[in-house]
């Protein structure tokens, strides 16, 4: 099954005896119900017909929708059944040691995975022996961070730990990319940061992914347990992000950086068109590559789906301990 990325404009999706088809301009291409997992709208400049959109809710495939910086807008999807005990059990351990237990290891697969991506890059990258020495001594700090929140009790503290072992993996990012852009810019900090527009665009993609993962368990995206409670935050579908951000998003974007030989990608703050596209194909090639994990090996959109069980089995009682993901 694959997903149907609709990112042009002008591009039509319609329904003809029962079948999708994609059109734009003179080109046409069909597609079965059955061919299709997930829809997804990363343009304004996209029209779906009703009829297509009530066959996506005959055959329970949801429809998202981004805006052009990526931010996910919503999803249309199938009545599905609600799962009131599970959500009784995600509040309460909000409350209770199963959430700090959850915090600290989300927060450490996010520590593990940045660091697993430096020791990588420090093996494989020709460096001079600052920048290589930089890098060390933050996979050893790294380390110690990980060491630290084991013992911590508190989400505040988990929290603090967890943003200074991020500013030792940002500080080292940097190299990692062509020199073009170290050169623009030392921070990655900067909103329209052509690496920040890149990452905060990749977030946002996967972010959607998790959030359909999340509900689809009959989990509330909102309440989570190492992030901050907001209305407008989903907190438990970025607590899920962390253990990927590094895995999916970070991976592919030194990757689409380095491949450049153009690197004015910018435009009105936004990735221009043809670069977006590029990002988004790169994100979902990503996704569907098969990582082994657990004894498992398959893609790393099944891994995330499979998070989100054992997080709602160890909420029901019926898993010892939540494993987070770790890359190794």
């Amino acid at each position: 099954m694959a997903r149907l990325l609709l990112n042009d404009y002008g591009i039509f999706l319609g329904l003809k005896r029962g079948y999708f088809y994609v059109k734009k301009g003179n080109e046409k291409a069909i597609f079965a119900p059955s061919q299709i997992e997930q829809i997804i709208v990363l343009t304004g400049g996209a029209s779906i017909s009703s009829a297509a959109i009530r066959q996506a809710l005959k055959f329970n495939i949801p429809i998202s929708f981004h805006l052009s910086d990526g931010k996910f807008l919503g999803m249309i999807k199938r009545i599905g059944s609600a799962n009131v005990l599970l959500r009784k059990k995600q509040y309460e351990a909000r409350f209770n040691e199963k959430g700090i237990e959850i915090a600290r290891k989300v927060a450490i697969a996010k520590i593990y995975n940045q660091r697993t991506l430096l020791s990588q890059y420090l093996r494989t990258k020709e460096l001079d022996d600052g920048k290589r020495g930089e890098i060390q001594d933050a996979i050893d700090k790294m380390s110690d961070y990980l060491e630290v929140i084991k013992s911590l009790v508190l989400q505040s503290d988990i929290i603090k730990a967890e943003a200074e072992a991020a500013k030792l993996y940002w500080n080292c990012f940097k190299y990692f990319v062509k020199a073009e852009f170290k050169e623009r810019k030392k921070r990655f900090d900067e909103p329209k940061d052509p690496v920040n527009v890149c990452l905060n665009y990749g977030y946002s993609i996967l972010g959607s992914q998790v959030w359909h993962a999340v509900e689809l368990k009959g989990l509330d995206p909102y309440a989570g347990y190492l992030h901050v409670d907001s209305p407008r935050r989903p907190a438990l579908v970025m607590d899920l992000m962390e253990e990927f951000r590094q895995v999916v998003i970070d991976r592919v974007v030194i990757r689409f950086i380095n491949s450049l030989d153009n690197f004015n990608i910018i435009e009105k703050g936004f990735l221009k068109r043809e670069h977006r596209k590029k990002l988004v194909s790169m994100i979902f090639q990503r996704l569907e590559e098969k990582i082994t994990f657990e004894e498992r090996r398959m893609p790393i959109i099944a891994h995330i789906h499979n998070q989100v069980t054992k997080l709602a089995e160890f909420l029901m009682d019926r898993r010892k301990d939540y494993t987070p993901f770790l890359e190794k």
